[in-house]
């Protein structure tokens, strides 16, 4: 994705810009990791899955949440 848009943007920006401009970018994803993911260091699967309200179905491998559950049943 940065290859084929660094020259347009160096073209566009200039080089200082661009690279401001993918600081930012990056910056953003931080935010969003520390903002939107939750830590699941020291938890089980079942765990996590339970904090999401997610369970993977044995059988089938598919991930399906609790309302897709009683919506099958």
């Amino acid at each position: 994705m940065i290859r084929p848009t660094t020259l347009s943007l160096t073209n566009a920006l200039g080089v200082c810009g661009t690279l401001w401009l993918f600081a930012a970018i990056n910056a953003l994803a931080v935010l969003f990791v520390f903002r939107c993911i939750p830590e699941t260091r020291g938890r089980s699967l079942e765990e996590i899955e339970a904090a999401r309200g997610t369970y993977r179905d044995a059988l089938s491998g598919t991930v399906m949440n609790h309302c897709e559950e009683e919506a099958s049943s």
